[in-house]
């Protein structure tokens, strides 16, 4: 076929009609997607908790800053981790756990900036003295989430993101769960290129 007719071929099938001069069905009106749950508070927790669940991370609801804090102590009573986070989110109670190689952590504090309910994704940016690395690094991480920064969807947190365009760090890294890869031979291994087990306390009051 001569270049020409074959383009305008393209041009009239992409334009609803037919280069034979047949008529063919109008493409069909796709209604926008209805919400798969609504916006209120109570349910986006239930949603984002959920989706942890199903991603395999210990995520648990927690009302206060104070009990996030006591988990992670607890949690480091329990395993012999040293611990690196930000100067700014450390405690005097893990003080003498804290390290500044981040490379040889075992755990790494991170404060979350904002969460997608549906995915479960949790997004993290390099502000404030926070360092990527924190979260990629150590082969178990935990974010401390305000339950004020749980948005339903990734539109959602990307208008965030518009909102603040004057003030946005050098990176913003989303994070949906444990590292894990099925390249070879599709078997899926977690922990590979970045941490295998991820912890979120989802603060209430924040």
């Amino acid at each position: 076929m001569e270049r020409r007719a074959f383009v305008k071929r393209i041009r009239d099938e992409l334009a609803g009609g037919d280069p034979d001069g047949s008529t063919c069905e109008a493409r069909p009106c796709v209604a926008p997607a209805a919400p798969l749950y609504g916006r209120s508070v109570e349910e986006l927790q239930t949603v984002f908790l959920a989706r942890q669940e199903e991603l395999g991370v210990e995520a648990t609801a927690v009302a206060t800053r104070r009990q996030a804090q006591t988990a992670v102590g607890q949690l480091l009573d329990e395993r012999p981790w040293s611990l690196v986070c930000s100067p700014d989110l450390s405690w005097p109670s893990i003080e003498e756990r804290r390290t500044e190689h981040t490379a040889a952590a075992d755990f790494g504090l991170v404060q979350a900036r904002w969460a997608i309910a549906e995915s479960g994704t949790i997004a993290v940016d390099t502000a404030d003295g926070e360092h990527r690395a924190t979260s990629l690094l150590p082969p178990a991480v935990g974010f401390f989430l305000p339950l004020s920064r749980l948005v339903p969807r990734l539109g959602d947190l990307l208008e965030k993101l518009v909102e603040t365009r004057d003030s946005l760090p050098a990176c913003i890294t989303m994070i949906t769960g444990p590292s894990a890869s099925a390249d070879i031979v599709g078997v899926r291994v977690v922990g590979v290129h970045g941490p295998g087990e991820v912890h979120v306390w989802l603060i209430e009051d924040e």
